[in-house]
């Protein structure tokens, strides 16, 4: 876990997900790490010189989603799913801009890979009993993390 996508190589971290452009591009993310309503912290995979994964984890510090199309509330989720505030929550992947990359390199979407950073990832809700949202990822990132935690994840469309 680091708190700076600096600590990233910027050509290796742009070409682990290109689909959602500019809003999940290495720069866009440095930009929301300056962003006070936002605590940034990226869960990072290298092997050696190369990077596997870096995908951002956000924390809101505000009372209130900063768009209602964020708000877990209005998405149909089953039960209590769905009533996760801003600050029972992490956005896992992207914050702001309503596309969000999935920093994993093509080779590392097998689910054994997936589930284990889906496990480093639900280490840091475990303290704070906080739930994972995962906004707007794209079809084949959703089946890559379905299968990964089994079918355990609540998707919406």
């Amino acid at each position: 876990m680091t708190t700076a996508i600096s600590h990233f190589d910027q050509r290796q971290f742009d070409a682990l997900d290109t689909r959602a452009g500019a809003a999940s591009s290495y720069s866009r993310l440095r930009q929301h790490e300056r962003d006070a309503r936002w605590t940034s912290r990226y869960l990072g995979w290298h092997e050696g010189d190369v990077l596997r994964a870096a995908i951002p984890i956000y924390r809101y510090r505000m009372w209130s989603w900063p768009d209602p199309s964020y708000d877990p509330r209005s998405w149909d989720l089953p039960g209590a799913i769905g009533e996760c505030s801003p600050k029972d929550s992490l956005m896992v992947g992207g914050c702001i801009d309503r596309r969000t990359g999935f920093h994993v390199d093509g080779t590392a979407k097998t689910p054994g890979d997936l589930r284990r950073l889906l496990v480093e990832i639900a280490k840091c809700t475990a303290t704070d009993d906080l739930c994972l949202v995962s906004p707007y990822m794209y079809v084949d990132a959703v089946e890559a993390l379905a299968a990964a935690a089994e079918s355990r994840i609540v998707w919406t469309p």
